[in-house]
């Protein structure tokens, strides 16, 4: 009787433990345990300034070296739809096992195996067409580096700026692309994801005179994983005119919801194999 009462109560403290970690039965939160509540503000923020300055600094470094080279002269009439999306996931799982070792030749092994798991997805779009970006901009107010790309993942330097960069110098090439429409492509996009995981698990163990547990497996298990896309794609907007809502013309929109509807699959299907 006393082994079975140590046994309840070592169970259910196991059990108030997976309970209070919670990992996997409330909604993530995007920032971690250790940080403010309004650092998710202050991290988009960030983000989203600095995939601007990117992009302006890409558009206006690739028209001044090339000298405004009348070949690429379409950027000027081509704009950047930035879709953001953040995935937090959360599993905790509580698998305990015990062993009952009466006098041979008899045992029983019981186990239980349970888990638990919550994903939360936010995203962010919006549309910038280049000849806003570039309004106003001269060799002195140029963005040289951007603020806010010292940081690791999708803070760091997203490399955004070359990609436009190395487009348009080949469209200065003779015969390198088609210049039927003189706007030589007809999309262009940039996709980068960045996935973060970490985990955790504890196998306390009790071994009384006829009973053993959690000598088999996990007892306690938490993990959290933390996924960062990016998709930009750049195609002909309407209008074009600075202080115009832009939106890209339908070439652009069609491979832009492709890009989406594949990350979404690949989102699920990872949420199915947790």
């Amino acid at each position: 009787m006393a082994e079975l009462r140590s046994l309840a109560s070592a169970l259910m403290v196991a059990t108030t433990v997976i309970l209070l970690s919670g990992c996997g039965l409330f909604v993530p939160q995007p920032h971690e345990f250790y940080e403010p509540g309004n650092s998710d503000a202050i991290f988009l923020n960030t983000i989203v300034n600095n995939i601007k300055c990117e992009l302006k600094k890409g558009a206006y470094e690739s028209l001044a070296y090339l000298g405004n080279n009348p070949e690429a002269a379409w950027l000027r009439q081509w704009g950047a739809k930035v879709d953001l999306t953040f995935t937090t996931g959360e599993t905790g799982g509580f698998n305990p096992s015990v062993v009952l070792t009466p006098p041979p030749p008899f045992s029983f092994i019981f186990n239980i195996d349970s888990s638990a798991h919550a994903t939360r997805v936010e995203e962010v779009a919006f549309t910038y067409a280049f000849q806003e970006l570039l309004n106003g901009i001269t060799s002195s107010n140029a963005p040289k580096k951007c603020d806010n790309e010292n940081g690791i993942l999708i803070q760091s330097d997203l490399d955004i700026a070359d990609f436009i960069f190395k487009n348009v110098f080949i469209t200065t090439i003779p015969d390198t692309t088609p210049d039927v429409t003189k706007t030589f492509f007809e999309t262009l996009q940039y996709i980068v994801t960045f996935v973060a995981s970490y985990g955790a698990n504890a196998t306390p163990t009790w071994t009384f005179k006829h009973v053993k547990v959690d000598t088999l497996g996990t007892l306690l298990t938490a993990s959290r994983t933390k996924t960062s896309n990016l998709i930009i794609t750049f195609s002909r907007v309407s209008p074009a005119e600075p202080g115009a809502p832009a939106q890209l013309f339908s070439e652009g929109l069609l491979l832009h919801n492709a890009a989406l509807i594949g990350q979404a699959v690949g989102t699920a299907n990872q949420s199915v194999l947790r």
